[in-house]
């Protein structure tokens, strides 16, 4: 029933579209009367409208449709039946396998006779060490929420202590010389401007009363995902606009970053974004890891832009699409990525001053480390009156970029 409702929706938004379309084609080229302008709007309001309806209840039903999944358990999820990575023994096994037995017992009812089986992890303000593979589980789930871990160089995780980055400047280029004549040598600082550090991520995750007496409900399943959602998005926003104070370095503050500023005020052409690609070194234009990382917007804005600023008519659009598996969508040759937490630059539909839509490098110059560890705090009390139980969730991270020279942003030109 929903799907035929949601499929509907969609059909009418279509309708609608194609009516307000009809209008505005009618008027292409002359002025269009107030009475049909305002008929367009209204249509195109309408259309809007059911589109997001259909969408709102699309997302409903995947919802609906993860909640069946936590509360049918799959035999392979359970806990008695997880394995250990790496060379193991029986021994290490059963042991791995009864400290994530108790992991879950324990955010299920809160029994401490389970903290017993835990005592393998440290105990910390309260909180409890998560076994070895939830933390696993977590971390490769943020893999699919932020783009900056997808794109970027990520270092093993470290249990404490930090990460000296590689934060030299580049060398000059080697001289020509004789036999006998004399070398000139580079100064080079002492590696390490910054350390790389993990810095606490924390993240409440409420479940009702109710949910919890249900046995076949899948705690860890329904924790790890509330958590890697909300998590995800707080380091994709320190991986690119955070300030290095108790947090990542964002990519868009590192220090030393080029810019390739556009030949128009408040304006992107195509000639604009072909010569800010080519003004990236070959050698990290080359990497495997060479990308654009901006906001669906910046996509939206330029995508029919062709390889020649707007006097020029010319049939080659600098944006393709994916039109083949493994074959991604991309921008003058160069695969990009998105990122909600790119700025937009736009303001309604004009470029700001100064904004960095995009920025394009190679990704293998970032670097992010995790901490080993993940905690989770059970709080039952702080949430007893509204019949739930509150846990929350502590990870750690640390980003930074450790070659600027490897990345350029694009700037729009200030009017």
């Amino acid at each position: 029933m929903k799907d035929d409702q949601i499929k509907r929706l969609f059909q009418e938004a279509g309708e609608l579209h194609k009516q307000a379309t009809a209008i505005v084609e009618e008027f292409a080229g002359k002025d269009m009367p107030a009475e049909k302008k305002s008929e367009a709007d209204r249509l195109l309001d309408q259309c809007q409208a059911k589109s997001e309806q259909a969408q709102q209840m699309v997302r409903a039903e995947e919802q609906r449709k993860k909640l069946e999944g936590y509360m049918q358990v799959p035999e392979a999820a359970r806990p008695h039946v997880f394995t250990v990575k790496g060379n193991t023994t029986p021994e290490m096994e059963m042991k791995a396998a009864a400290h994530r037995a108790a992991q879950v017992k324990f955010w299920m009812t809160g029994d401490n006779t389970e903290l017993k089986a835990l005592s393998i992890g440290s105990q910390t303000s309260g909180g409890y060490l998560a076994a070895d593979t939830t933390s696993d589980e977590l971390i490769e789930g943020l893999n699919e929420y932020v783009a900056m871990r997808r794109i970027s160089r990520v270092l093993p995780a470290i249990p404490a202590g930090s990460y000296i980055t590689p934060t030299a400047a580049p060398l000059a280029d080697a001289d020509d010389n004789s036999e006998t004549g004399e070398v000139d040598f580079d100064v080079v600082e002492p590696f390490g401007d910054r350390r790389l550090t993990p810095h606490e991520i924390d993240r409440g995750v409420l479940v009702s009363t109710a949910l919890m007496r249900n046995p076949r409900f899948n705690i860890e399943a329904w924790i790890l995902e509330q958590a890697t959602q909300s998590i995800g998005r707080r380091q994709e926003r320190n991986f690119i606009l955070g300030n290095g104070s108790s947090r990542a370095m964002g990519i868009l503050n590192t220090v030393g970053l080029t810019y390739h500023t556009t030949d128009t005020a408040n304006a992107i052409y195509g000639d604009d974004i072909i010569n800010w690609i080519y003004k990236l070194p070959a050698a990290y234009a080359a990497s495997a890891k060479a990308r654009i990382l901006c906001n669906r917007s910046f996509i939206r804005k330029v995508r029919t832009q062709t390889k020649a600023n707007a006097a020029t008519d010319l049939q080659t659009y600098i944006w393709q699409p994916a039109l083949a598996p493994n074959a991604p969508a991309t921008l003058d040759g160069v695969p990009y990525e998105f990122s909600d937490k790119m700025p937009t630059g736009l303001t309604t539909e004009t470029w700001d001053n100064n904004a960095v839509p995009a920025i394009y490098g190679d990704f293998d110059k970032y670097w992010i480390v995790d901490g080993l560890e993940v905690y989770v705090q059970r709080l039952v009390e702080k949430y007893a009156t509204t019949k739930q139980v509150g846990f929350l969730i502590t990870s750690s991270v640390d980003g930074m970029c450790v070659q600027p020279d490897a990345f350029i942003g694009l700037k729009v030109k200030s009017s």
